[in-house]
């Protein structure tokens, strides 16, 4: 799959979009980094469970995510992004 974001391209998201649902497969989200809380990343939701879900970049090759550092919390799910602008 070609990855949706390139580097640059500006992102809207929606940080009240899972204040009354889960994440669903293929939202794209914004996620505070698991092991570094100074860092939100954007991935594609893949799996999701009762209290986490899994994560995966687009880039597959280049993408650190959970495959890495495995599912992540929901209370680390920040919000969907809801558009981007090249």
């Amino acid at each position: 799959m070609l990855p949706f974001l390139q580097p640059g391209d500006l992102v809207l998201a929606d940080f009240e979009a899972y204040g009354d649902r889960l994440p669903q497969v293929n939202d794209i989200v914004v996620v505070q980094h698991p092991q570094n809380a100074n860092l939100r990343i954007i991935k594609r939701v893949t799996l999701v469970f009762e209290q986490s879900c899994f994560i995966e970049g687009d880039n597959r090759l280049e993408s650190t995510d959970s495959r890495f550092f495995g599912c992540v919390p929901l209370e680390l799910v920040l919000g969907c992004a809801t558009s981007h602008l090249l």
